[in-house]
């Protein structure tokens, strides 16, 4: 299964990454383009982008993945809001 040929190898990725409780979360977009397996999407973590990673290489194996999932913070504004 781990060949780009596979019609659905992006549907198995996007599936283990539902699956696997390190990660929860469920906005990440899996798509192959320029011969490697890309992930794209945003998690509150860096440990949660890893696991990304982690879980995307035991799917595809030795094919090439790109990693391009954000870490952005979710702890809410900074500052108040000031309402006119």
């Amino acid at each position: 299964m781990s060949e780009l040929t596979d019609p659905y190898l992006c549907a198995h990725v996007h599936e283990r990454l539902l699956g696997d409780d390190r990660i929860g979360e469920q906005d990440l977009r899996v798509e192959i383009a320029g011969g490697v397996v890309v992930i794209t999407g945003e998690v509150t973590t860096e440990e949660r982008r890893a696991a990304v990673s982690e879980v995307a290489a035991e799917v595809i194996g030795d094919l090439g993945l790109r990693n391009q999932v954000r870490v952005v913070r979710a702890d809410g504004p900074v500052e108040k809001e000031q309402l006119p």
